[in-house]
This record gives structure tokens, C-alpha cells and sequence, in this order.
């Protein structure tokens, strides 16, 4: 193989392994904005946002995201099937550490959405686990949070 060829290919080899998590990250976004999105119109305008990651069974991500006084909130949470159940912990922040556990989805029939209201704004951290579904092949899977809102008449948390 000539000098020239052979650099091709190791940088094309280069590019394709180095750009494979960029392009599964595309992916998901927009996988996962396409399938959250649809339990948010109806009731909720979505913010146009969504938080996608690329997760492998067991494995856990966390978000911080800012919530405002004075409107109702649904968090939509959305996997591969491939990946089973998620596991999802909303907690409040102090210091910039977990404070409060607000939700837990293994505490309401591992819901995939939450709908509160918020009393004062604040920042949530959100934890988001893939498990590790019985007799199936581990494989990584999309995972996406969509979000949306509408003023709220309500005070504090539903």
C-alpha cells in the first residue's frame, strides 16, 4: 500500500471511530425529542428542548436544569426499549450537591413523566439509570428528557 493511501485510511478509520459518538448522540436527539414530545401536546407547550444521552445498561446521568415560580411542569422521560424501565430521582440542589428527593419514579409504577408545579424557582438535578433488562444483550440506548410548561394557578408542589 502506497504512503498516501495508507494515511487515508488511517485517518478515515480516525474520523469514523472519533465521530461515531457525536453521530449517535444526533441520533438520539432526535429519536428521543420525536418520541418524548407527543405526551407533552395536549396539556403542555414543550420549551423546544430536550437533554439526550447515549447510555449502557446500569449506567446513570444526571442534569441540572432551572425551574421558574409560577408554572406547571411535565418531565418526560423517554429510552430505547432495549433498555427496560428507567430509573428516575428528581432532587432539589444545595451547594451544588443533591438536597431533597422531590421524585421517584420507583415510588409511582416506574411513571416515565412528572408533573409538578414550583412555589419558588430553583434548580433540580435529575438522575436518569438505564437498567439492566433480564436475559437481553446489554447494548447502549438512547435516553431522552423533554420538557414542557404552562402557567400555572397553583402554588408548590402536585
Amino acid at each position: 500500500m502506497n504512503v498516501r493511501k495508507h494515511i487515508f485510511v488511517r485517518l478515515l478509520a480516525g474520523i469514523i471511530i472519533c465521530g461515531s459518538p457525536l453521530f449517535a448522540s444526533a441520533q438520539c436527539e432526535g429519536y428521543g425529542y420525536k418520541q418524548c414530545v407527543k405526551y407533552l401536546e395536549k396539556d403542555y407547550k414543550s420549551n423546544g428542548q430536550s437533554n439526550s444521552a447515549v447510555l449502557s445498561p446500569g449506567e446513570t446521568t444526571k442534569v441540572n436544569m432551572v425551574f421558574y415560580k409560577g408554572y406547571d411542569y411535565r418531565l418526560v422521560f423517554c429510552a430505547e426499549e432495549h433498555l427496560g424501565q428507567l430509573a428516575i430521582k428528581v432532587y432539589t440542589t444545595k451547594w451544588k450537591t443533591k438536597g431533597e428527593l422531590l421524585f421517584d419514579n420507583s415510588q409511582h409504577e416506574n411513571a416515565f413523566h412528572w408533573d409538578f408545579t414550583m412555589k419558588a424557582t430553583q434548580r433540580l438535578i435529575i438522575e436518569v439509570s438505564a437498567q439492566t433488562p433480564e436475559g437481553e444483550e446489554a447494548m447502549d440506548g438512547c435516553v431522552t428528557i423533554a420538557l414542557g410548561l404552562r402557567n400555572s394557578a397553583q402554588k408548590g408542589f402536585k
